[in-house]
């Protein structure tokens, strides 16, 4: 196996970067969406179609985070594997 060189390093920490932006997107929309559902169920009574769109969007906010910390954890194996040479390289 080659050597890695500055090339290699530089897109590996690019690569790293753009997963961690990737994460913080996932989790501001998580966020977001569960303020959101927040105000639906806090602002409209009980029992009517808006405070169910509500309950329903807090559920979608907690989907959103999963996948974005599933997405980040899988994205981190990956490159790890990268890393350690474990795939190869081809042009």
């Amino acid at each position: 196996m080659e050597e890695r060189t500055l090339r290699d390093e530089l897109a590996i920490e690019r690569t790293l970067l753009a997963d961690e932006r990737t994460q913080l997107a996932y989790i501001r929309t998580g966020v977001s969406l569960m303020l959101g559902g927040i105000f639906f169920i806090g602002y409209f009574p009980p029992g009517t179609i808006f405070s169910d769109i509500g309950y329903a969007t807090i559920v979608v906010a907690f989907v959103f985070l999963g996948y974005g910390f599933y997405h980040h954890k899988k994205t981190i194996e990956v490159i790890n594997k990268i890393m350690k040479g474990i795939f190869e390289f081809k042009p």
